[in-house]
């Protein structure tokens, strides 16, 4: 939880509060912002490191999706813990400076947007941590394996995987492409194709959590 001390010294007497108020200024405002965005961000690296090596232990799928909801939820719950303390504290200032307030208030639509883009970037990383680590190379072939025989009356044309998946691909029409990621494959059928490659998959992810972050907000 955090706990803006940083405040504590404006909470003076009614005698000092409009002597206190011109002197608070933007620049002092952002400042604080910014000690406690990188006390949220300098926590939150750390927990992601425990993320990872958590979601890698637990599985490929279901340690990313625990992580993911885990770490979003984390991060949401500090920011309203934030948003909630500063504005008490600047209501119990009696504030009317509406310049200082637009200021503020741009200021924090920046501060939201740096958290977002640490929670994009994070999670993000850790799929991709997953996907590409060698070690999954095998379930990624083994769900190759289901895939072709989900579909046994389609013509198979080839099957194109990167370089680090090609060890674990005991098929037929196997090509090796530099173009794909260790994990990445391409089944080609004849009337039809299917593709696994990490940048769609960031991408797609990416667009869910920033939709998922505009809902919340």
């Amino acid at each position: 939880m955090i706990d803006l001390e940083d405040f504590s010294p404006l909470l003076e007497s009614e005698e000092e509060k409009n002597q206190e108020s011109k002197r608070l200024a933007t620049e002092e405002i952002e400042k604080i912002f910014q000690e406690k965005f990188l006390e949220i961000q300098k926590k939150h690296s750390a927990e992601l490191e425990s993320a990872k090596k958590k979601s890698f232990e637990e599985g490929f799928k279901k340690g990313f999706l625990k992580a993911k909801e885990e770490l979003k939820i984390s991060f949401q719950e500090e920011l309203q813990n934030l948003q909630s303390q500063y504005q008490k504290k600047l209501d119990s200032l009696q504030l009317d400076l509406n310049n200082l307030e637009k200021e503020i208030s741009q200021k924090y639509k920046e501060f939201l947007k740096k958290v977002e883009e640490v929670i994009i970037s994070s999670i993000a990383e850790i799929l991709e941590f997953l996907y590409i680590n060698p070690t999954n190379s095998s379930y990624v072939a083994k769900k190759i394996e289901e895939l072709l025989k989900e579909f046994p009356d389609e013509d198979l044309i080839e099957i194109e995987v990167g370089k680090e998946l090609s060890k674990h691909i005991k098929f037929d029409r196997v090509q090796i492409s530099e173009n794909l990621a260790n994990n990445d494959f391409s089944v080609k059928f004849k009337d039809f194709s299917i593709e696994s490659k990490i940048k769609e998959k960031l991408n797609l992810l990416r667009e869910e959590i920033e939709r998922e972050i505009k809902k919340s907000s």
